[in-house]
């Protein structure tokens, strides 16, 4: 019997009566054979009971947010070749070295058609790893892969990875059917499951792929009584995947010729790296650029409160614009790549933030830092600096998006990372959090940038959560400030004082009027 209706599909999965056709009891052990007559996918009642508690015990200790950052970086590495990784990273976080023989034992997982090849496979793996470990590496090869695949078919530019990937269940999922035996009667029943997915009773506009759409609940995951015990953990891989494969794109493309990119700004983007990032500092003149230089950076910032206090103006009040594009031109010579601080573009007029940013490009600088936080401590509306940052975006830099979602404590995090998806990468300064940090560079393709506090997370921290630059923002010259007094009290026979906070040292400039 065949199954199509989402309500009868729903009701065959619920029943504990309709169970997986049985397989082979008599494999020898170490077989693929053995190994299917001792998984959970094909036993029921206490017995699978029993064996999905196993591998539910090994999910518990994988992070699905390490294992995304983990897929992502690794795609990246391999330039967008992303075969092959779901695997490696899974196999990695269960203490599997060498996935080589995953394709070859997962052939006939399925089927039980595997042939010598696969129960050689089979034993390779177990030689390495648990029961419940290769049933992990086995189920996850061919629908994570699958998944990604026709992920990718439906991709278009901005779209939301995690709302592509649900959709793509929805409507293209790698598994199409799943079978049940009624113990009752011995019929074999088959749930196609793509169609119970797009029942014109449940689903309005049931044919057309719409990552916008809610996210309606879909059955690929199965339902009831034997539901997958890792969604979580496939979602997390092949959105890793797509996220970097949409980044390597964006390199590609930024390469081509006639994309109005300039070569500055693709080798500035090639420094972002999730899982290895740039370590960006911020100088505030020609000086303190050139000392940075001179230590092999390949890359600096300019700091909005360093500019402001060298020149006797307000931070963060829109009062340093002329300054910002002097000190830009004076680093033009240095060889390294530059980023300008920009603020919040030095205006709400979308027309004046495109001049600012053609005079950088003019100048050579590779990328501008671009703020929604103003200066009476509020927010810029979402649909305002997406604007900005579209004005931005014009004129072949790189265009980093900030938001003070985190510093001003106000707004949605989350909300603003995706609204600002059109960027090149995202800022969020404040974000101190590991958990939060890898959750904010899990929901994004674009490279996310934080800002290095002392006392908080390190580098390795910082690159395990995903980050791809961290910048220092106005903490080196508060730095410098500290070791001028330090040196200037210890004359005078006084202690050091501690670093001036970002609040302390703002005090002391002018105020805005």
């Amino acid at each position: 019997m065949l199954v199509t209706r989402h309500a009868e599909a729903r009701s065959v999965l619920d029943d504990t009566r309709y169970v997986p056709p049985p397989v082979p009891q008599d494999g020898r052990e170490g077989t693929l054979a053995w190994l299917r007559a001792h998984v959970s996918r094909f036993s029921s009642g206490d017995t699978h009971a029993g064996r999905r508690h196993a591998v539910v015990e090994r999910l518990a200790a994988l992070d699905p947010a390490e294992l995304r950052s983990a897929a992502r970086a690794m795609t990246l590495e391999r330039g967008g070749e992303w075969r092959g990784v779901p695997t490696e990273v899974l196999g990695a976080a269960l203490g599997v070295k060498d996935t080589a023989a995953v394709p070859a034992a997962a052939s006939g997982y399925l089927s039980g058609e595997g042939g010598p090849e696969a129960d050689a496979a089979v034993a390779e793996l177990l030689g390495q790893a648990d029961l419940p470990a290769v049933t992990l590496l086995l189920q996850a090869y061919a629908a994570t892969e699958g998944l990604i695949e026709n992920a990718l078919r439906h991709a278009t530019a901005g779209v939301d990875v995690e709302a592509l990937l649900h959709e793509t269940l929805r409507h293209d999922p790698p598994l199409k059917a799943t079978r049940r035996l009624d113990t009752r009667t011995g019929a074999e029943v088959t749930i196609d499951l793509a169609a119970a997915n797009r029942d014109p009773a449940v689903f309005a506009e049931p044919d057309r792929f719409d990552p916008s759409r809610d996210r309606t609940p879909h059955l690929t995951f199965g339902h009831g009584v034997r539901p997958c015990p890792a969604p979580d953990h496939a979602i997390a891989l092949a959105a890793g995947v797509l996220e970097a494969v949409h980044m390597a794109s964006l390199c590609s493309t930024a390469r081509s010729p006639g994309d109005g990119t300039s070569s500055r700004a693709v080798d500035f983007r090639d420094l972002h790296r999730p899982g290895d990032p740039l370590l960006l500092p911020n100088a505030w003149d020609y000086g303190s650029a050139a000392v940075l230089a001179a230590q092999g950076f390949p890359a600096i910032g300019t700091t909005s409160l360093g500019v402001a206090a060298v020149y006797g103006k307000p931070d963060a009040a829109g009062a340093t614009r002329a300054e910002t594009i002097e000190l830009a031109e004076s680093l033009k010579d240095l060889g390294i790549l530059v980023t300008v601080d920009i603020e919040g573009g030095f205006s709400d007029d979308p027309d004046e933030v495109s001049d600012l940013v053609a005079s950088l490009a003019a100048l050579g600088v590779a990328g501008v830092n671009l703020e929604d936080g103003r200066p009476d401590g509020t927010l810029r509306p979402i649909e305002s600096h997406q604007r900005i940052i579209e004005a931005a975006k014009g004129h072949g830099v790189f265009v980093n998006a900030r938001t003070d979602t985190c510093w001003l404590r106000t707004g949605d995090t989350r909300e603003r990372v995706r609204a600002y998806g059109h960027a090149d990468g995202i800022f969020v300064p404040g974000l101190s959090d590991l958990g939060e940090i890898a959750e904010v560079a899990a929901s994004t393709p674009l490279p996310l940038n934080v800002l290095y506090q002392p006392g908080g997370p390190t580098m390795a921290q910082f690159a395990a959560a995903g980050v791809a630059r961290v910048s220092t923002g106005s903490l080196l010259y508060r730095a410098a400030i500290q070791g001028a007094l330090t040196a200037v009290l210890g004359i005078r026979g006084e202690p050091a004082p501690r670093m001036p906070t970002y609040a302390e040292t703002a005090a002391f400039l002018p105020q805005p009027r």
